[in-house]
């Protein structure tokens, strides 16, 4: 039984001590912050350019009643901020923040806590430098059976133009409701062909340059595809250990699996060769919980023409 036990301790420490070097070998990735101001705040800014946004850890003496109440200005500017995540531990909380001020350069950054009926204020600067992106609601090769509108995020842009197969379309913007106030939603018109179109979105960024964006979908009115075209389509979503969890079948000859079953953004994405005529209907099922029956979600139902 101590020997046992004495293997166990030394299999644990040696797990710590790996753990150790892979977070040196990585240090300029991965950085560990350790408040040591107990009586204050401390602020760890975790990323400026991640996806547009500060990103930020702050620690506070925990609260022994209500919850804690942080202001963020920027520049002594209240752009609000999106909380998500934290923790406790040590007498201290800790809430993890993101938030977006409309300009970019040197900011100075000051943080207020309200807690247990005292204020903690703390400040840093950093350069803010965030890239802009153009972020489409749909995915590269995306199987499309219906003429619905797309949509894009836009974070940075100003403003965007559109062509599919090469024709500029109509686009609008979508009520803006973020709370940044950065984020824009451009909806573009579904003027599509049978089978691939190409889509090209040109944006211009706050300080007037642009970039262009490609990408493709493969349009399938009334479910027809013809031989020899691809594409792929999005089974699911990622879940946690218990569940969700996806799978699809093939039920016919005429399309096959290429065997490429990939993940973007949490989407499960698989891929589709339409090899010979006839029809086949891809039936996608779902296992709500690991203690729940498979069933089926949906079902896909496709002629190769």
């Amino acid at each position: 039984m101590e020997k046992s036990f004495s293997y166990i301790k030394c299999l644990a420490i040696a797990e710590v001590l790996s753990l150790l070097l892979i977070a040196s070998a990585k240090a300029d990735e991965y950085k560990i912050f350790i408040p040591t101001d107990k009586d204050n705040i401390s602020l760890n800014v975790i990323s400026t350019d991640a996806d547009g946004r500060i990103a930020m850890d702050i620690y506070y003496p925990q609260p022994t009643e209500g919850k804690a109440e942080i202001t963020i200005l920027v520049d002594g500017i209240d752009y609000g901020f999106e909380k998500n995540g934290g923790g406790f531990g040590g007498g201290l909380e800790n809430s993890t923040v993101y938030f977006a001020p409309p300009t970019f350069g040197e900011k100075i950054i000051n943080v207020s806590v309200s807690v247990n009926g005292k204020e903690y204020t703390k400040s840093t600067r950093i350069e803010y430098r965030p890239k802009a992106v153009v972020l489409p609601s749909w995915i590269e090769n995306e199987l499309m059976l219906q003429r619905n509108a797309l949509r894009a995020s836009l974070r940075f842009i100003q403003d965007v133009s559109v062509k599919i197969n090469g024709k500029e379309v109509a686009t609008s913007f979508e009520k803006n409701i973020s709370s940044d106030f950065i984020t824009k939603t451009v909806v573009i018109d579904p003027v599509f062909k049978s089978g691939e179109n190409v889509i090209e979105i040109t944006a211009i960024k706050f300080g007037g340059e642009t970039f262009v964006q490609e990408s493709r979908i493969h349009y399938a009115p009334r479910g027809r595809v013809r031989k020899g075209s691809s594409f792929r389509i999005v089974y699911g979503v990622e879940g946690s250990r218990s569940g969700p969890f996806y799978s699809y079948e093939v039920k016919g000859k005429s399309i096959k699996s290429n065997g490429v079953n990939t993940t973007e953004g949490g989407r499960m994405i698989a891929e589709f060769n339409a090899v010979k005529r006839g029809r086949t209907t891809i039936q996608i099922n779902v296992k709500p919980h690991f203690l729940q029956p498979i069933r089926k979600d949906r079902e896909i139902h496709l002629t190769v023409i």
